[in-house]
């Protein structure tokens, strides 16, 4: 009896103490609190989605404005743009449109917490005779682009607000505010 109980006692202990302890499940996802898709849970690291990957690639994009004036100056052409990466950031990226008769320069764009890419850009110096008095007035143009995806595709949709000044007497005056909508389909 005592050779039964002391084979059972380490029959009991080795089946106790020589198995696995590690119950603790495998979650896969996104470990990266930084991420869109950070799924706290996860215990291994995988495909984690930042805010610029929400936006990079080519779109093809229309433009609609209140004024007929700058329907004019950009005309119902589609146009392109390209969202690129900054390398090392996660919340900001390159962005470079070209509208109608205007090739922009790439820019920086910031995206929030609510996954709304928004750029500012101004440009100064720009001579166009705008008080049509035969002398070229000095113009500065600011655009505001705030794009955000479409529901369950790639897409864009936003707005574009463009105020033109004019510099009189040393001083710039708003002459034109208008805020147009702006939809992208993305290409690539």
């Amino acid at each position: 009896m005592k050779k039964f109980l002391l084979l059972f006692t380490l029959v009991t202990l080795v089946s106790f103490y020589g198995c696995d302890k590690d119950d603790d499940p495998v979650i896969i996802g996104c470990t990266d609190s930084e991420a869109v898709n950070y799924n706290p849970e996860a215990t291994e690291n995988e495909g984690c989605v930042y805010r610029k990957d929400l936006f990079l690639g080519a779109y093809v994009g229309t433009i609609d404005c209140e004024e007929e004036l700058l329907n004019d100056f950009f005309g119902e052409e589609e146009f392109e743009f390209i969202v690129n990466e900054i390398p090392g950031e996660n919340d900001s990226v390159i962005i470079q449109f070209n509208l109608g008769p205007v090739e922009g320069e790439p820019e920086k764009a910031f995206i929030d917490e609510n996954h709304i890419l928004r750029s500012e850009n101004t440009v100064d110096g720009i001579e166009v005779d705008v008080t049509m008095d035969g002398n070229p007035d000095n113009v500065r143009i600011t655009t505001i682009v705030e794009l955000m995806k479409v529901e369950d595709s790639k897409d864009l949709e936003g707005t574009l607000t463009i105020e033109v000044e004019i510099e009189l007497f040393g001083t710039f005056v708003p002459v034109l505010t208008d805020e147009c909508d702006l939809t992208a389909v993305w290409v690539e």
